[in-house]
């Protein structure tokens, strides 16, 4: 942008030189002067045409530095470090542990309006962090996004995974396995924030980068 700015006074300078040599001149150099200036101003045509392409060319970068910044700050705003899905789980297994204890069987259907609170907050916190996702995509290059090394997805899938294990070891006739379900609830506890953690660690990461 400088050196199209530079070439352009340079041009200036060289129009005021023709003009004063234009001037009192005979017929054959005023000739030349007004092909000069024909030069000139072709020239300058294309030099407004050159500021007028870098200038838009500046705009849309910063545009995109703004979009990309807006994106990260969405995306990690929507993060709550694993807490929906760690409420959503415990809850199951508090359901499953208090129908043990009252000594009543437990039916699915029943189960699941017990929790139907705890398993709205997950689905619309997956929803949610999903959009933004998206955004991400969007903004960023698959070298950026392939930093991270789980996405909201994976996350979803596996909370669904130790959900159905929750299901298998608590709907059997008999006694429920109550420590082996204990054990995945840490266990999918443990997942859940490390790597809502790991969302938040490369999202800063690129962060950083835009700032920097």
């Amino acid at each position: 942008m400088d050196k199209v700015v530079l070439v352009g006074c340079l041009l200036l300078v060289a129009f005021g030189g023709l003009l004063g040599v234009g001037l009192n001149a005979t017929e054959e150099v005023s000739k030349q002067v007004r092909n000069a200036f024909e030069l000139l101003s072709f020239s300058g045509s294309i030099i407004t045409a050159c500021v007028a392409f870098i200038a838009l060319t500046s705009w849309q970068a910063q545009f995109r530095h703004s979009e990309k910044n807006k994106a990260v700050k969405s995306f990690q705003s929507a993060l709550d470090d694993g807490a929906a899905g760690v409420e959503y789980v415990s809850a199951l297994f508090e359901k499953f542990a208090k129908l043990h204890r009252d000594g009543g069987a437990v039916e699915i259907v029943e189960l699941f309006d017990m929790i139907q609170k705890p398993q709205k907050k997950w689905l619309n916190h997956c929803a949610n962090v999903d959009r933004y996702w998206q955004e991400l995509l969007i903004c960023f290059g698959s070298s950026e996004i392939a930093k991270f090394k789980s996405t909201p997805q994976d996350i979803e899938f596996q909370v669904q995974v130790e959900v159905k294990n929750l299901l298998q070891l608590g709907l059997v006739v008999g006694e429920p396995d109550l420590l082996g379900m204990h054990e995945v609830l840490e266990r999918c506890s443990i997942y859940l924030r490390r790597e809502t953690r790991g969302l938040y660690a490369v999202s800063n990461e690129l962060r950083k980068k835009l700032v920097g």
